[in-house]
Formats: C-alpha cells, sequence, structure tokens
C-alpha cells in the first residue's frame, strides 16, 4: 500500500526471471582458475576453447568447439568436436575430448539467481535464471 501511495516501503516479489550478461574477458578471468592456459571465445558460429600446455616436454595447442550449459550454478563446457596441433595422430582428439570438458562456478548472482539456462551471442555469455522471495524496496 505504502509504495502504490508513493511512500517508501518494499514489495515481496515471488518470483522473477533475471538475466546476466558477461564478456568475453569476464568468462576468462573465471576460465583462468579452472583450467589454466586456456582461452574462451564466442563468435558467430559457437563457442570455442583454446588450451596451450605441454605434451611430452613439447607445446601443444588444442582447440575445441562445443557448448556451454547450466549445471547448477555453474556453467559447463562439452566439446563436440576437438582439433590437436603439431600433426598429432587425429586418434588422440577422441581421447582428449572428455579431459576438455569443464565446469566453471559462478559467483553468488544478484538478487539470489539461480542459473537455469546459457546461451551465447558473439562476444557475450548470458546466464538465464529464476529468483525467489526477492525484495525490492523504494
Amino acid at each position: 500500500r505504502d509504495v502504490l501511495l508513493g511512500e517508501r516501503g518494499g514489495v515481496e516479489v515471488g518470483r522473477a526471471d533475471g538475466q546476466v550478461e558477461l564478456t568475453e574477458a569476464e568468462v576468462n578471468r573465471l576460465l583462468a582458475r579452472q583450467l589454466p592456459g586456456a582461452s574462451l571465445a564466442v563468435g558467430q558460429d559457437g563457442v570455442r576453447v583454446r588450451l596451450r600446455t605441454e605434451l611430452l616436454g613439447q607445446p601443444l595447442e588444442v582447440v575445441a568447439a562445443g557448448k556451454l550449459a547450466a549445471r547448477g550454478n555453474a556453467v559447463a563446457f562439452t566439446p563436440t568436436s576437438v582439433r590437436l596441433g603439431n600433426g598429432l595422430d587425429p586418434a588422440l582428439e577422441s581421447q582428449v575430448a572428455p579431459r576438455l570438458t569443464f565446469q566453471v562456478p559462478l559467483p553468488e548472482l544478484p538478487a539470489g539467481l539461480k542459473l537455469e539456462r546459457v546461451d551465447t551471442r558473439p562476444g557475450t555469455v548470458v546466464l538465464d535464471g529464476k529468483a525467489t522471495a526477492v525484495r525490492v524496496s523504494t
């Protein structure tokens, strides 16, 4: 009532939908803690993860294309294709792919938002979720 009359007060919202957009740079900062040597790029054709590492003392670059999805309070990456550099046997790609599946835990989202879906646009990862029992003060 107070809010409707233009006075200070608060409103309890039973359920709210929310969206958080993260730039590639923000996602890569979160990814650096989880998978050192990796970087993620979100382009027109999807998500690519590039990993620079060593194999038997030799530098190796792995590029994986894949999808991002919500898993609890984390963003998960599952590769759909993997390409190995340095002329390595392509048969190794299927063995490397499961090792490139990872989850990046998210910090607490605004208003207690619970992650439900992850979408991508070039340069941006979009997190969609729902929040319950949100108090809005005026």
